[in-house]
């Protein structure tokens, strides 16, 4: 999926939509990249209110029910979109993407999942969301069967270790492989922020992030991932490590394919990922409360910022910006890396 030019004419119900499109239309002559991100957004907006909602943050010019301009209209110019295009980069695309993909510890791994015995066969019951990554990945793997969701191949060390106080069986000739426990959301965006760290960079982008996924993407995030709660099972998935990586690089994602419940297409980027791009999975659970499966909503908003990223070009423009400060050590005379200096300084990296 490469970068593309917005399509023109789609239809919009809402007329406030198809102007604020038109607007981004208009800006792509000559601010590309960003005026994709915006209409890219507008066209894969997961909820209509979203996409009102950023359709409002468009428009130069507010106008009343009868169509006649409000008194308080403001004209946004270029300058003023650009900055609103770069804080859905900053707040949605590279919330979503990660700096270096995962780095599981191996205390976390599920060969882990016999040692604690009676804690492990108790705690999955509790109703409470996980405090830890390491029960979100013991009930997440009694929820998903011990398999990847997306390949079906089962966790190799639970199928090394005594798995017998787990519900479902693994056969002898299984294939398997070293799954992880993926976070739709990620835990970065909760960490370092309170205490000391009130007010500083890394609290500014979190704030941003939790603003821009309510108002675009109703995700009450104070209620639902706040502090330990981005855990909970909602927000897990049982992921083989590859896939994980895509997952984490949005190049892999999951589609619903809206014709029957927790049913998503896979779809990704890496031609060579061991996983056929028009799979379509279900995802289910043997114990729906006390083992709810991924929301649905997360995992679309996941799937509309994969492909608003590749489609504008910014993953691209993230891409590199992780490349350049990899090898950068000082700031450049001419100022040809300050885009990459200001990719920190806004708090983006994790």
């Amino acid at each position: 999926m490469d970068a593309s030019p917005l399509p023109p004419h789609p239809s919009f119900q809402d007329e406030s939509v198809a102007r604020a499109y038109s607007r981004c239309r208009e800006l792509e002559k000559t601010l590309a990249m960003e005026a994709r991100v915006l209409g890219y957004l507008l066209l894969l907006a997961p909820e209509e209110e979203g996409r009102r909602y950023l359709a409002s943050e468009i428009n130069p010019d507010p106008v009343d029910d009868s169509g006649n301009k409000t008194d308080d209209s403001v004209v946004r110019g270029d300058e003023t979109l650009c900055l609103l295009a770069k804080l859905y980069i900053a707040a949605f695309i590279r919330c979503f993407r990660s700096a270096k993909g995962p780095t599981p510890d191996p205390s976390l791994h599920p060969s882990h999942i016999s040692f604690e015995g009676n804690v492990v066969e108790l705690s999955y019951k509790l109703m409470e969301p996980p405090s830890s990554h390491q029960m979100a990945k013991h009930k997440a793997i009694r929820r998903d069967g011990g398999r990847c969701v997306a390949t079906g191949k089962y966790d190799l060390l639970t199928a090394q270790s005594d798995a017998s106080s787990l519900e479902f069986k693994i056969p002898p000739d299984a294939p398997c492989c070293m799954t992880e426990a993926a976070l739709i959301f990620p835990s970065s965006i909760n960490r370092n922020i309170a205490g000391g760290n009130e007010g500083a960079a890394k609290n500014d982008w979190a704030a941003s992030v939790w603003a821009v996924m309510e108002h675009f993407g109703n995700v009450r995030v104070l209620d639902e991932l706040n502090g330990d709660n981005i855990h909970r099972l909602e927000n897990v998935l049982t992921l083989s490590h590859d896939i994980h990586s895509a997952f984490d690089q949005l190049k892999f994602w999951f589609e619903a394919t809206n014709a029957n419940a927790n049913e998503y297409r896979l779809r990704t980027l890496w031609s060579r990922l061991m996983v056929d791009k028009d799979t379509i999975v279900t995802l289910t659970t043997p114990d729906p409360q006390c083992l709810p499966l991924p929301s649905p909503k997360y995992l679309a908003l996941h799937a509309a910022c994969c492909k608003v990223a590749h489609l504008s070009g910014a993953a691209e423009h993230i891409d590199r910006c992780f490349r350049d400060l990899d090898g950068m050590r000082v700031l450049a005379e001419d100022g040809s890396n300050v885009d990459v200096l200001m990719f920190v300084l806004e708090g983006i990296t994790v």
